[in-house]
């Protein structure tokens, strides 16, 4: 008997009586990839099954507690934008330095362009009044202007496009991080491949594919398109017809990440 926990089973560990008189069940788990019309698990003791518990755990534990069998795919719940349901940080993903990069490189064009607009603000108006108020700096004066102009021309102009050009890498990035964070932490279930075509896009030189799946949902099946990095080994079994494991955003159904 555990001091620590009366009623408890030697060793104290699931608590017995666990969950305490009074507390809140779990409702069942929707059940992700089984067939439409399936009987849904009935809550137990200790609101088993709820989700993100997977099978062997004993009524009233949790994913993290001593005992647990293996998760995988990270934290249930845990979906793009959000933390862990348990509180914390959203999983970090394989492409965060990527993210943090580029975000300090945005940064740094925003301060140039602001750089660059003062200075040139300031050396044309330096340029004309020494035109106007020094005798014989009318060159000198011309000069100091032409180059203010230049500094706010690059700052408006040329600024924008490297801007641009860094804004959709950054959002190419983004989007990547979202599909990897949610195949480590969706709702797993199988999908069925009805149809794909590249985008063009090549990642680590695996190609990049739109592709139009049949998931296999708790109320039935449905349509889904999403992008999916494709490795090479794997394109021979990613083709139309084929059975492809997938995760699901439990917040949105139709947000989708094949996982190879």
């Amino acid at each position: 008997m555990n001091p620590n926990n009366p009623g408890g089973p030697p060793g104290g560990y699931p608590p017995g009586g666990y969950p305490p008189p009074g507390y809140p069940q779990q409702p069942p788990a929707q059940g992700y990839g089984q067939p439409p019309g399936a009987p849904q698990p009935q809550a137990g003791p200790g609101g088993y099954p709820y989700p993100g518990q997977q099978p062997g755990m004993q009524p009233g534990m949790q994913p993290g507690m001593p005992g647990m069998p293996p998760q995988m795919g990270g934290q249930p719940g845990v979906h793009p934008g959000m933390g862990s349901p348990y509180g914390g940080a959203p999983m970090a993903t394989r492409l965060g330095g990527a993210q943090a990069s580029l975000q300090r490189a945005g940064g740094m064009l925003r301060t140039m362009q602001i750089l660059f607009t003062i200075f040139g603000a300031l050396m044309a108006v330096g340029g004309i009044v020494m035109t106007i108020a020094v005798d014989g700096g009318a060159g000198g004066g011309i000069g100091l202007a032409i180059t203010g102009v230049v500094f706010v021309v690059v700052a408006w102009v040329m600024l924008p496009k490297f801007m641009g050009q860094l804004g959709g890498a950054t959002a190419m990035v983004n989007a990547l991080a979202a599909k990897e964070n949610l195949a480590m932490t969706g709702i797993p279930t199988t999908a069925q491949v009805l149809g794909m075509q590249q985008t063009g896009t090549m990642v680590n030189n695996n190609p990049q594919v739109m592709a139009t799946l049949n998931v296999n949902g708790p109320q039935g099946p449905y349509q889904v398109q999403t992008t999916a990095i494709v490795p090479l080994m794997n394109i021979a079994q990613f083709q139309p017809g084929a059975v492809v494991n997938v995760r699901v955003n439990p917040q949105n159904p139709m947000d989708v990440a094949v996982v190879f």
